[in-house]
């Protein structure tokens, strides 16, 4: 995770605080959201290990698919009091999910126990990429807009 970054991908985790090595303690955001009903999953855990209590701001650039907004790896203000509509979005995917922060200024970003990174928005799920360096990628270059799941 995290290996091989794109300068401008590394530019932009530089800028919100991320260094390499960089290694929090994640039990401040997982035990309360495990007692609201969700389950840490081993890539839950591993990002916010190394992103937890993050916030980046990307830069614009003309060959953007959509302008990058703002996004944090808080998990607590994304994610206490969602379980019900994470339910559903774990319904829709067959998957666990757990909040890892907030993105695009309103959508709950989400990581699945398969790693698979996920935005959700009330009646809305976006697929954001296969795991937490495409994600990123697409967060932060905005290479293209990501895709609305059924």
């Amino acid at each position: 995770m995290l290996n091989e970054l794109a300068p401008s991908i590394e530019h932009c985790l530089r800028q919100g605080g991320w260094y390499p090595g960089r290694h929090v303690d994640p039990t401040c955001w997982l035990k309360p959201l495990e007692q609201e009903g969700f389950s840490v999953s081993p890539p839950a855990d591993q990002i916010l290990r190394v992103l937890g209590g993050l916030r980046f701001d990307p830069p614009e650039s003309d060959d953007q698919a959509f302008r990058p907004a703002p996004f944090d790896f808080l998990p607590l203000e994304a994610g206490s009091g969602q379980r019900d509509i994470v339910e559903v979005w774990e319904g829709t995917l067959k998957r666990t999910l757990f909040p890892l922060g907030e993105v695009f200024r309103y959508m709950t970003l989400l990581v699945a126990d398969d790693g698979r990174i996920y935005a959700g928005e009330t009646d809305t799920l976006h697929f954001i990429g296969d795991n937490i360096d495409r994600a990123l990628e697409t967060l932060i270059n905005a290479p293209s807009t990501p895709s609305v799941l059924p």
